[in-house]
C-alpha cells in the first residue's frame, strides 16, 4: 500500500519520493534556483477524482464554446475512456484525462519557477533535478517544462545518509500524523501540533552548532538545554515523539570540521538522549 504524505509545499507524494523532494528543493535552492517548489496541492499527487475537478474545468464537450488551437489550427482533443471526445477551453491549460495522469501515481511534480525550457536558469535547475532522480520524458513530450518525474533508481543521492534532519519529518494528511522518514523506515510520530518546533529542537538546536559537540557532554547539554529552540520543544512538545537519535548524530558528526571530531557517534548519540530526555522528549 502506498503511503501518500504531506510536502513542507503545497501537495503529497508518496512517501518513497517525498523525501526526494525536500532533498531536491534544498539542492535547487542552494544552487541558486529560488525555486518554491509546488504552490499548488494539483502540482503533486493527483487522485482520479481530483483530476477529473481539473480535466472538466480545461475542456469541454461543447465544441460551440471558444476552443484552444494549436499554431497548425488543430484543437486539442482527448479521449476520456467511457465519455467520449473533449476539447480544451481557449485560453485553458493542458490536463491529462482522468486514470491517465502519472500524478496520480505520486511520483510526479510540477515544479514551479524553474524558467523556459533551454534557458540558462531552466538548464541550470535541470541538472540539479536530474542528478536527484527526476526524469523529463514525459515533460518535454507534453512540452511543460516544469513537468518532472521521480525514478528513484536515478537518484545519485537516494543512499545519502547525512541528510537535513528537518527533511526527514513528513507530515502525513490522513489524521495528520506525522512521520520520520528514513532511507530504511517510517517511525510514526503522534502528534503533530508541534512539529515546527520539533523540527527546531532536532535540526537547529543540533546540527547548525556542531561546535557544542566538542567541548565535552556536560558542557555541550547545557548548551544545547539553553537554546531557545530546545526551551521551546520542552515547553510545547507533546508526549509520544520519537526522536532517532542515531540518525541525528550521524548528520551532526558529518559537519563537524576534519580536524574536530574527538566524538564518536556513539558518545554523540549518548549526548543527544541526555539532551533530548531532557527536553521532555521520548527518544527512540
Amino acid at each position: 500500500m502506498t503511503v501518500f504524505v504531506d510536502l513542507s509545499t503545497p501537495g503529497r507524494l508518496a512517501a518513497e519520493h517525498a523525501a526526494g523532494y525536500e532533498r531536491t528543493l534544498r539542492a535547487l535552492n542552494a544552487a541558486g534556483i529560488d525555486t518554491p517548489g509546488t504552490t499548488s496541492p494539483n502540482h503533486a499527487f493527483r487522485s482520479d477524482a481530483e483530476q477529473e475537478v481539473l480535466f472538466r474545468a480545461n475542456y469541454t464537450q461543447d465544441t460551440t464554446e471558444p476552443l484552444f488551437h494549436y499554431a497548425s489550427g488543430k484543437t486539442d482533443a482527448r479521449s476520456w475512456a467511457g465519455h467520449g471526445t473533449w476539447y480544451r477551453r481557449k485560453g485553458k491549460v493542458a490536463v491529462a484525462p482522468p486514470g491517465t495522469s502519472n500524478h496520480r501515481l505520486g511520483d510526479t511534480v510540477d515544479w514551479q519557477d524553474l524558467g523556459d525550457q533551454g534557458s540558462d536558469r531552466w538548464n541550470k535547475a535541470a541538472a540539479v533535478l536530474t542528478d536527484n532522480g527526476w526524469d523529463h520524458t514525459e515533460g518535454a513530450r507534453i512540452g511543460e517544462s516544469w513537468h518532472w518525474t521521480r525514478i528513484t533508481a536515478n537518484d545519485k543521492h537516494r543512499n545519502d545518509t547525512l541528510e537535513d534532519t528537518s527533511m526527514m519529518l513528513i507530515r502525513n494528511t490522513s489524521g495528520g500524523k506525522v512521520w520520520l522518514v528514513t532511507d530504511d523506515a517510517m517511525e510514526h510520530v503522534p502528534d503533530a501540533r508541534t512539529l515546527a518546533e520539533y523540527e527546531k529542537a532536532l535540526g537547529r538546536a543540533a546540527t547548525d552548532h556542531p561546535s557544542w559537540f566538542v567541548e565535552g557532554h556536560q558542557k555541550m547539554q547545557e548548551r544545547v538545554r539553553s537554546s531557545k529552540a530546545v526551551q521551546a520543544a520542552a515547553a510545547q512538545a507533546a508526549a509520544g515523539y520519537a526522536v532517532d537519535s542515531d540518525a541525528l548524530a550521524t548528520a551532526v558528526i558529518a559537519q563537524l570540521p576534519a580536524s574536530a571530531k574527538p566524538l564518536t557517534a556513539a558518545e554523540v548519540t549518548a549526548a543527544l538522549k541526555s539532551v533530548l530526555s531532557g527536553a521532555s522528549l521520548t527518544v527512540k
